[in-house]
């Protein structure tokens, strides 16, 4: 047989391959666009980028040196990340550094970068001071409780060096720390801690290793942003991976089936438990600060009352921690009664009224009335603070 002939039998095998190739992806193609139609009109989607992504050990953080578009309903707004992924910041050898931690409130979560409460808190510093003076660097992180605040400082903080650092409490920072297990009591003594490895999700170690890959992340970035179907598809696989709710600190289980009397002895180990892991958690944190001659402050958000009644971890230690951080004298300020609690006195409704107006509608974070209302509740405390950083002549 001539190479001719081999040759044109060879094409004749494969142009059907060729061809049916060809059909099927133009049959996905069109699939595609169809569902992404269909989404759009019955179930449209926020579209949302992702900015989260696991370092050493496994600590969830914002991802460095990225722009990310962040949606709810018509609210769009972009978080510009720097270094570290402290947003809005540029970290440099300017002026005395300020790293303020926290969750979504601090980080600002919906509001555009001029309008979180660091952001309102640089500017009253460079008014009071002179551009320059004081750079507040954002470390907030959404979803983050104490222990992971703490071990971002203990992480980056050498590579950051902060003049000071600013904790801002918020209402289930020490829930999300006895869930988070990052840190456990080191045997019995009730005020060291251990760092335990964070448990890794199979999904969230599939993610991690395609945003491994070289372009993965930014494309898919790209398509979050601007496909309801991927975005659907990707709500959906998270709600798969959602943990459920463990109020367990290694010490005790609690179980449905013990007595009422068995479940207050549980109970009580939780509250004793969740106030002594608050207290190793910030005893863990001024002693990172005194090592280094960092001054600490820690507030409020102002959003709850720390001295409200509620069956929750956090409540159990901020009940308490106004003599607690006396004693171990850490500058500590709250902010609830100069945020919500401004109008306390005028009862239930009018309280509803206030909250209504600091936050975002349909939502829990507060809006940019809100963060202007913590910055300014905030700002005695922080001008204490930087007295001490920056001379009255200086």
């Amino acid at each position: 047989m001539k190479a001719g002939e081999r040759q044109e039998q060879t094409d004749r095998r494969y142009h059907p391959l060729l061809l049916w190739g060809v059909v099927f992806i133009l049959i996905i193609t069109f699939c595609s666009i169809a569902m992404e139609a269909m989404v759009r009109l019955i179930a449209p989607q926020n579209l949302s980028g992702t900015w989260l992504e696991r370092k050493g050990g496994g600590l969830l953080v914002n991802r460095a040196d990225d722009s990310v578009r962040h949606q709810f309903g018509p609210r769009v707004v972009t978080y510009n990340l720097g270094s570290f992924g402290l947003r809005d910041a540029v970290l440099d050898s300017i002026g005395k550094k300020v790293l303020v931690v926290g969750d979504s409130f601090t980080f600002g979560w919906l509001l555009e970068d001029k309008h979180t409460y660091v952001h309102h808190l640089q500017e009253m510093a460079d008014s009071k001071y002179g551009s320059g003076k004081i750079r507040f660097l954002n470390g907030g992180i959404g979803g983050s409780g104490t222990d992971s605040q703490l071990r971002f400082i203990e992480m980056f903080g050498d590579d950051i060096k902060p003049d000071a650092v600013v904790v801002y409490l918020n209402m289930d920072d020490i829930g999300r720390s006895i869930r988070n297990k990052i840190y456990a009591f080191d045997g019995m003594n009730e005020t060291s801690l251990t760092v335990l490895p964070v448990t890794i999700s199979t999904y969230e170690k599939l993610k991690g290793m395609l945003n491994d890959l070289p372009f993965y992340s930014q494309t898919l970035q790209w398509i979050l942003e601007r496909s309801h179907l991927v975005q659907l598809i990707r709500n959906i696989l998270s709600r798969f991976n959602r943990n459920t709710v463990d109020w367990n600190l290694e010490r005790t289980i609690p179980d449905p089936k013990l007595s009422s009397s068995e479940t207050a002895s549980s109970a009580n180990v939780l509250r004793a438990d969740s106030v002594q892991l608050g207290k190793a958690l910030f005893l863990r944190l001024k002693n990172w600060t005194d090592q280094r001659g960092i001054a600490l402050l820690v507030l409020t958000t102002g959003f709850f009352n720390p001295n409200g009644i509620k069956d929750d971890p956090t409540y159990y230690f901020t009940n308490q921690c106004h003599e607690f951080f006396r004693q171990e004298n850490i500058a500590f300020g709250d902010l609830y009664p100069h945020v919500l609690g401004t109008m306390a006195a005028g009862g239930l409704e009018v309280m509803a009224e206030r909250e209504k107006s600091l936050i975002i509608h349909n939502e829990v974070h507060p809006n940019e009335e809100g963060a202007k209302a913590v910055s300014r509740a905030s700002w005695p405390y922080i001008k204490r603070l930087l007295a001490v950083l920056v001379p009255a002549d200086g």
